[in-house]
């Protein structure tokens, strides 16, 4: 499998092992992976971009379509280890704007603080 999930402190981590997520290489495979653990309540993602060098607009939507499904259920979504030319392309897309970049992965989690990770737990908080 070339997208790696692992969870640290509730928050789960996606990886692509790809050097370029695109519509012909590895998009798929990272949209389904990413659909799939909000599928499953995950409410605290972030996305790891070590390695990866290129992405195309497939990409971006497979990030928004994330993004808004985790908003609609309070969640939150983050990348880090963005390189610079990636940075860029998301500057120039504004994608920026709605989704936070951290630096690296330690950043990253501190990001989620105290949220709730899965939906689980939160509806257990609710009605506790």
């Amino acid at each position: 499998m070339s997208v790696e999930t692992r969870e640290v402190k509730g928050v789960l981590i996606i990886h692509p092992n790809f050097t370029r997520v695109t519509a012909v290489s590895g998009v798929e495979e990272f949209r389904d992976t990413m659909e799939r653990s909000v599928e499953r309540g995950h409410l605290a993602i972030a996305v790891d971009l070590a390695g990866v060098e290129y992405a195309d607009s497939t990409m971006i939507g497979a990030l928004i379509s994330t993004f808004k499904k985790l908003s609609r259920q309070n969640g939150l979504m983050c990348l880090f280890n963005v390189g610079s030319e990636l940075h860029e392309f998301f500057r120039q897309t504004v994608f920026d704007r709605f989704v936070e970049i951290c630096r690296d992965e330690q950043s990253a989690l501190e990001l989620f603080g105290d949220r709730p990770k899965s939906t689980r737990k939160g509806l257990r908080r609710l009605f506790s």
